[in-house]
């Protein structure tokens, strides 16, 4: 990896880490939905640095009725597009859910609901960060998904990398 390969990685993983400080402050409302926001955003950076750099790649993705607009069409497109793998895209659709269940409902909604629960406890195993806390919810939720969240940020820049290098995969 070059000096601006590893410029371009430290840069995408500076928001990894201003995540994490967020989310030591939030409730689990505010948690679940920070989080989600993250990855759909990542996942938007991903797909675009696949897509080519033109006015329609925009468009799919950003503004009224965008077809990749949403968190769900991201994942499904990530994953159809072979960008993520299985066990990241079934990561990513239980986060969804249990972004639903808070951003649907106006009642106070806990991780400890039986159905968010069962999401947390089948995503994948924890990474078993600094603040790990094999007894919390929140830190399973948390550890379980940073992997997922630090490769998807490294693969946005390794793919605009190749991009920039006009390999024969992208057309300009």
């Amino acid at each position: 990896m070059d000096e601006n390969e590893c410029r371009r990685a430290n840069e995408a993983l500076k928001d990894f880490n201003v995540l994490l400080n967020l989310l030591h402050k939030e409730d689990d409302r505010g948690k679940v939905m920070s989080l989600a926001a993250f990855f759909d955003e990542v996942l938007g950076r991903l797909i675009s640095a696949f897509l080519r750099d033109t006015k329609s790649s925009e468009d799919i993705l950003e503004g009224f009725n965008a077809p990749l607009g949403t968190f769900s069409a991201r994942i499904r497109a990530a994953h159809a597009l072979g960008l993520i793998n299985d066990a990241e895209f079934a990561d990513c659709e239980r986060l969804r859910k249990i972004r639903n269940a808070f951003a649907h409902s106006w009642l106070e909604v806990s991780l400890e609901r039986d159905d968010i629960k069962s999401h947390i406890m089948s995503l994948s195993e924890p990474m078993r960060l600094a603040s790990y806390d094999p007894m919390s919810l929140s830190s399973r939720l948390l550890n379980s998904l940073a992997g997922t969240l630090i490769a998807l940020e490294l693969l946005a820049v390794n793919v605009e990398r190749v991009k920039t290098q006009k390999s024969v995969f992208f057309f300009n």
